[in-house]
């Protein structure tokens, strides 16, 4: 049997970051890869896990009341929140259009030091390039060196949270009341409020 021309990668790939997944794919099949995913690294190798906290923050769903909970995790079963009808249950950003968005990134890094050379990532996400805002945005500044530049919201709301002490208060500017992100030609659900319920039920799941 000759060996195939063409590898599409599917799914997980036990390595221990998008970067090395990249990496080591490229250089293995060379031209033969064809598609590559990122290899569902970090949280999202536990796919449970990583999606309790995204569906414990939603304003349509609550706890049981009873105490009800998953033998196998641990974790507490969830209902529908008072007032809440089934036809009213709605799920916005579920974490892996963000996830696929910064892999991106990863993808493109590798494809520029030419270690994956003609794969295009299997998550084909909408990315628009913010370098030229982030330009002119520091030619309004003082103190640009003094600012750390992140392309990903959510990204950005993480670290911020990550770097806040007790007694701090962060602002998170510039969405006020919108649910939604543009992406050149497509929107992408993101609820700066909910995310934030998110990122800081997954920071005390890690605590």
């Amino acid at each position: 049997m000759s060996a195939p021309s063409e590898v599409h990668l599917v799914g997980s790939i036990g390595l221990d970051s998008v970067e090395e997944v990249f990496k080591v794919a490229g250089r293995t099949l060379g031209r033969r890869l064809k598609r590559v995913p990122d290899g569902e690294q970090g949280p999202r190798r536990l796919w449970i896990s990583f999606q309790y906290p995204f569906l414990l923050a939603s304003p349509f769903l609550k706890p049981d009341p009873g105490g009800a909970h998953r033998k196998n995790s641990g974790f507490r079963l969830l209902v529908l929140a008072d007032g809440v009808r089934p036809a009213d249950l709605r799920f916005g950003e579920l974490g892996y259009a963000r996830e696929a968005r910064a892999s991106y990134q990863d993808f493109l890094a590798a494809r520029a030091n030419r270690e994956v050379t003609r794969a295009w990532p299997a998550d084909n996400p909408r990315n628009e390039s913010v370098a030229q805002i982030f330009t002119d945005m520091k030619a309004g500044v003082t103190a640009p060196e003094k600012i750390t530049w992140i392309e990903d919201r959510r990204r950005a709301i993480s670290l911020a949270l990550d770097v806040a002490k007790p007694g701090d208060c962060l602002l998170i500017a510039g969405k006020g009341h919108e649910v939604y992100q543009e992406f050149a030609d497509t929107v992408s659900p993101f609820d700066d409020r909910q995310v934030v319920r998110e990122l800081i039920g997954i920071k005390v799941l890690k605590t």
